[in-house]
């Protein structure tokens, strides 16, 4: 062997994957490909309990097969048999074999210590095209409340759910470091939001995916929780929340925009390629001040730091609100074709630049929008093309296509 080919050699053995899996788990038994033993847990065990329990701190690759019950991942007592009790934190993909079928609901997080400390439970959590059977879950996916956790990662999750019994699809509570959820889908619908997530440490990438049936939103993303008095938690949303290219089906039925910011002081919002689509009265989008919980702001007192908008449609036919809502924004751009379709006449604004009364710092689109049927609330803030103030004739005319329409605003 020449001196290049042992050089590729040593690469290859320091970069190259690990096996396609390091446990294979069916109901009732737990297989270790690296040792090649086999463990018949029986029906008195959770075999994928069995397996996260048993996998390496540095990192297991879990393949999933058969109709497995759900696990719950922490740090404390074994109080449940679907516990899964860590003196490590884990790190763990569960990805779905050739005889998938299901997993049950899935919780994580860190059970909280004396002294304020908490545990670490998951260093890194991901799920690669399983489907999560959520039909008898308030919440089949699920971070523990006031803990702390590392990287979350939902590649082609199916969920199945019941309008009767789930709450939320998705209901991450605590401070996770960061968020990815791509290529997911949920299906049938539940109480509330599909994807509710507090928090992120970082960042929060939420793109290509597809919910139907939720009586509130597509995705509600709420940052409102500080350090804390014990210092627990670091500062969230220091990264960028990218939302682009979902569709929603029908959600809102409960008076609710299709995607919500509640806060993202620290950041960028790109929301980009969005779909709605309901026969409720419901919109597209929103940011706001959540002045319950909301109490992480800019340096300039805005709930969110950075936005914008792009090539997003709403087709509501049955609209009853304002579709984009935009309150409490430091900086806010709106560019490309954000169109709206299937209105009824005379019904509310396409944008709310003043939503619930708070107002925004800088806003500016690039005029390229002028649908012929569009109304527009600017409320008292500034409107700017190409940084260039507007009044608010000026913007009635551009966004309306018909001099003199209204601009929604019953201030003029």
């Amino acid at each position: 062997m020449n001196y290049l080919s042992k050089l590729i050699a040593l690469i290859l053995l320091f970069v190259a994957p690990a096996s396609a899996q390091d446990w294979v788990v069916y109901p009732g038994r737990a297989t270790n490909e690296v040792t090649g033993k086999t463990y018949n847990v029986g029906s008195k065990r959770n075999a994928l309990a069995f397996a996260i329990e048993r996998s390496s701190a540095s990192g297991s690759v879990i393949e999933c097969n058969g109709k497995l019950e759900g696990v719950r991942i922490a740090i404390g007592e074994n109080y449940r048999r679907k516990e899964v009790v860590r003196k490590d934190p884990l790190r763990i993909t569960l990805v779905a074999g050739p005889d998938h079928v299901s997993i049950g609901s899935i919780a994580w997080g860190g059970k909280k210590h004396p002294g304020g400390a908490h545990g670490l439970a998951v260093e890194y959590l991901e799920l690669n095209g399983v489907t999560v059977d959520g039909r008898f879950s308030q919440s089949p996916l699920a971070g523990y409340m006031d803990t702390q956790y590392g990287d979350i990662v939902f590649d082609g999750v199916t969920l199945l759910s019941t309008k009767s019994k789930t709450k939320w699809g998705n209901r991450s509570m605590g401070r996770p470091r960061s968020y990815t959820v791509r290529n997911c889908v949920f299906l049938g619908g539940g109480q509330e939001h599909a994807w509710y997530i507090d928090d992120p440490e970082t960042f929060l990438i939420f793109e290509d995916n597809i919910a139907m049936n939720w009586r509130r939103t597509m995705l509600q993303v709420v940052t409102r929780k500080k350090p804390g008095s014990a210092g627990i938690f670091p500062p969230a949303a220091t990264g960028n929340l990218f939302i682009e290219r979902n569709e929603a089906r029908d959600c809102g039925r409960d008076g609710a925009h299709n995607f919500t910011v509640a806060g993202w002081p620290n950041g960028f919002v790109r929301f980009k390629g969005n779909r709605g689509q309901s026969k409720w009265g419901c919109g597209l989008f929103i940011t706001y001040r959540d002045f319950k919980q909301g109490d992480l702001l800019t340096e300039d007192g805005y709930q969110v730091g950075r936005l914008l908008l792009m090539d997003n449609q709403g087709i509501y036919p049955n609209a009853d609100r304002d579709m984009v809502g935009i309150g409490g924004v430091g900086k806010v751009k709106i560019r490309g074709g954000n169109l709206r379709w299937g209105f009824k006449s005379g019904s509310k604004a396409a944008y709310d630049i003043e939503w619930l009364g708070q107002k925004n710092g800088d806003v500016v689109f690039d005029g390229r929008e002028n649908p012929s049927d569009w109304n527009f609330h600017m409320g008292d803030g500034p409107i700017r093309k190409n940084r260039v103030t507007m009044s608010k004739a000026q913007v009635t005319k551009l966004w309306s296509g018909n001099p003199g329409a209204g601009d929604g605003d019953s201030s003029n």
